[in-house]
């Protein structure tokens, strides 16, 4: 009954959320950077081609043209909006998830001390 609805085709991915939330909190960001920090499953790289398809993510130009940049289209940041808000009512912590990631990019540039720490 519900098979042919649009979101389906969205979300069939295990990591399209993570990718969309990603890119909501964090702004536009290579492909790498999106397989270092959502995961490094070998198959990442279809996952993203399909919510560009989908029209949730677009390409701009990045440092050079063979590699260029994703970022969320209007669509997609309603969808990391609402996402954000579902995180939320599950218990979650959005704030401390955008913290996490902000310090794991922090310790990629040798730095390993925070105030928090």
């Amino acid at each position: 009954m519900f098979d042919d609805l649009k979101i389906n085709e969205i979300f069939a991915e295990r990591n399209a959320p993570a990718i969309i939330m990603y890119l909501y909190l964090f702004g536009p960001r290579s492909r790498t950077e999106i397989y270092d920090n959502v995961s490094t499953n070998p198959r990442m790289h279809l996952k993203v081609d399909k919510l560009i398809e989908a029209k949730v993510i677009t390409t701009i130009p990045g440092r050079t043209q063979k590699w260029p940049i994703l970022k969320l289209t209007d669509m997609g940041m309603q969808y990391g909006s609402m996402l954000c808000t579902m995180e939320k009512l599950a218990g979650g912590d959005v704030c401390r998830s955008k913290w996490l990631g902000l310090k794991k990019s922090l310790e990629e540039f040798g730095i390993v001390k925070t105030e928090e720490d």
